[in-house]
This record gives structure tokens, C-alpha cells and sequence, in this order.
């Protein structure tokens, strides 16, 4: 298991756009937000035909609540509906309370919890979704 370092994320996120970018990832989704350097980012996936996987989405403190967030899960929503896709899923720690509220308040709801691994630690969270439309 290789230890999570900035590093290693820089080079899984470097990853991931030379895939989107040569078009061998198209399941893949990033979307970034900028105003004088980077304020949003949203990653999202298909692994399976119908559900699409929300695995990051995180607005500057000082960006939340003017509505960036919801831009970037709206954007995710259609143009993954435009693929085909029926639902749509975000999973977020349990304990991160500003970050469910802002789930259930556009709409999304509590399927499951369950835990994943974070560097060998099990975190418990909590799996949001949203249908989307046909």
C-alpha cells in the first residue's frame, strides 16, 4: 500500500486529466472554478451504466454559500443525464455536518451510510443521492 502524501495525489490528479484530456476516461468529469486561482472542484464518474459517482466536491471557505456549489452538482447532474445516467451519488463523512446540510438542502437524500478507507482508517459517511432525469 503506498502511503498518501501531496505527492501522490498530485500525480493520481495528474492522472486522471491526461486520461480525460487524450479521451481514454470517458466516465470522467472534473470541474474546476477560478476567480484569481482555484475555488471549486468537483470529480465525478460512471463506473456503473446508470449511477454516476460523485468522489469530490469542495468550495474555498470563503467561496461557500454563494451558490458555487450547486452550480458545479447541477453541471454533473446534466451532463450526466445526457449520457444516460439515473441517479447520482455523493458520499460525504458523517461527521461533516456543514456538508450534509448542504446535500439535503439541493435536494439530496440519505441512502446508506457505510466506511471507507482513508490511508488504513475506516471513516464512516454517509451516501447521498439524487435521481436524475430522463
Amino acid at each position: 500500500m503506498t502511503d498518501w502524501t501531496y505527492d501522490v495525489s498530485a500525480a493520481g490528479w495528474t492522472r486522471s486529466l491526461a486520461a480525460i484530456e487524450a479521451g481514454t476516461a470517458p466516465d470522467q468529469t472534473i470541474l474546476v472554478a477560478e476567480q484569481g486561482g482555484l475555488i471549486g472542484l468537483a470529480a465525478a464518474r460512471m463506473p456503473a451504466q446508470s449511477i454516476v459517482d460523485v468522489g469530490a466536491l469542495y468550495i474555498a471557505f470563503d467561496h461557500q454559500k454563494q451558490g458555487l456549489g450547486r452550480a458545479l452538482v447541477e453541471t454533473i447532474k446534466s451532463r450526466y443525464a445526457a449520457r444516460g445516467a439515473t441517479a447520482m451519488h455523493i458520499g460525504v463523512l458523517k461527521a461533516n455536518e456543514p456538508a450534509r446540510r448542504f446535500h439535503e438542502r439541493i435536494g439530496g437524500k440519505s441512502l446508506l451510510e457505510r466506511e471507507f478507507d482513508e490511508a488504513g482508517v475506516p471513516l464512516p459517511e454517509i451516501v447521498y443521492g439524487w435521481p436524475l432525469p430522463a
